[in-house]
């Protein structure tokens, strides 16, 4: 998946709120911190120096008042290491109790695990369970080798009492050695695949994988490292479904050449013969002279959508940037803002404002005043 698009797409869990203590706790650790090293000095010249324990007893009742707070602080202190240290052993005794290797070869959801496997569980005491299994050798895993294995389990719960009653796998990533085949796909192991499950731990379908070399779609070189995602179809409102069934996500470093232009950063839409359907978000890596048209490099493109795909079929939309205006022979240049739709041939459909012609454009946020880094854009191959 492109990584201009990236954190559009990926759902990002919400941080947990976390209270930070009050100043006056604060405060109070600190002073029974204070008095209990002032409470330990004291104790240790009271015990070795007579001159200290004279004092003491010269003035017994303001000396003995003040050894009393100081032992009242100190008490405060010794109070909450203990409660802190009784945290620390619960916490790891839990881990302890989510977390271990295996001693000798088990088989753990499905899968013939080796000794010296390492573990991590969502419910303790129940290695069925586990979210992470990391094998010190790669094993056979539902048709792939694996050497790491990640799954998210979901939990049921008893809606009165909140007793656990379930719990079961969704989805399910796996990483392991050099190139794996998936469906006649050539992924890249050491990036996770990822794959929905049934409940029993099984593969339910494949969703997607980095691509590794040697994959080629309907004539077209797909370059390794591009993102392949399944898809179920486009969806519309009125209820149609286009028959793209694959997605494969181009960096924006990344290009290839679709009816003869070389196009970078593309979502290209495959159907379920792996045949060219459609493709959005790409932008032009060459110059390109197209009819009456002259688009610098840079310039976004994407295939008509479905209703100017349904009166002309193959048309495509080029939208210019700003400051990269597109020259059309005999008439204005056509500048940010607007969209040209042209036809198989060349020839110029409409020039339309982008809203009309399905291009969106998604502003850039900078984060703690500093100017978002550009993505890195394909070079134009060589002719």
């Amino acid at each position: 998946m492109p990584a201009h698009l990236y954190g559009r797409l990926r759902y990002h869990p919400p941080m947990i709120p976390v209270a930070l203590p009050s100043l006056s706790f604060v405060l109070l650790l600190l002073a029974s911190a204070l008095g209990a090293l002032a409470l330990l000095g004291w104790s240790a010249a009271l015990a070795f120096s007579g001159r200290a324990r004279r004092a003491f007893g010269r003035r017994r009742l303001a000396c003995g008042g003040l050894y009393a707070v100081l032992l009242v602080l100190a008490g405060y202190f010794a109070y909450f290491q203990g409660v802190a240290a009784y945290v620390r052993y619960e916490i790891e005794r839990e881990w302890r109790t989510r977390h271990y290797t295996l001693p000798e070869a088990a088989r753990v959801g499905g899968i013939d695990m080796p000794a010296g496997t390492r573990l991590s569980l969502e419910v303790a005491h129940s290695p069925d369970t586990y979210n992470r299994a990391e094998f010190p050798h790669p094993v056979s895993a539902h048709g792939l080798q694996a050497l790491r294995i990640e799954r998210y389990i979901a939990l049921d719960h008893e809606p009165d009492t909140y007793k656990l009653t379930e719990a079961y796998p969704l989805t399910m990533r796996v990483t392991g050695p050099g190139t794996q085949a998936i469906q006649g796909w050539r992924c890249d192991a050491a990036s996770p695949m990822h794959f929905s499950t049934r409940r029993d731990g099984r593969i339910a379908a494949f969703e997607e994988c980095m691509l590794a070399e040697g994959n080629r779609a309907d004539g077209m070189e797909v370059p390794p490292g591009a993102r392949l995602l399944a898809h179920e179809g486009t969806v519309y409102t009125d209820g149609h479904v286009d028959p793209d069934r694959w997605q494969v996500w181009l960096e924006p470093d990344m290009a290839v050449r679709i009816g003869g232009v070389w196009l970078a950063g593309a979502i290209i839409r495959l159907d379920a013969e792996r045949r060219y359907d459609a493709f959005e978000q790409a932008e032009l890596a060459c110059p390109l002279a197209f009819g009456p048209m002259h688009y610098p490099a840079g310039t976004e493109v994407r295939s008509a959508g479905r209703g100017w795909r349904e009166r002309h079929p193959g048309a495509w939309i080029f939208s210019p940037l700003a400051g990269a205006s597109a020259r059309y022979a005999g008439h204005p240049d056509v500048a940010d803002g607007q969209a040209v739709v042209q036809g198989r041939g060349g020839e110029v459909l409409a020039v339309v404002p982008n809203n009309e012609a399905g291009v969106l454009r998604f502003a850039a946020i900078a984060v703690g005043g500093n100017d978002a880094a550009a993505p890195r854009r394909a070079a134009c191959p060589p002719r």
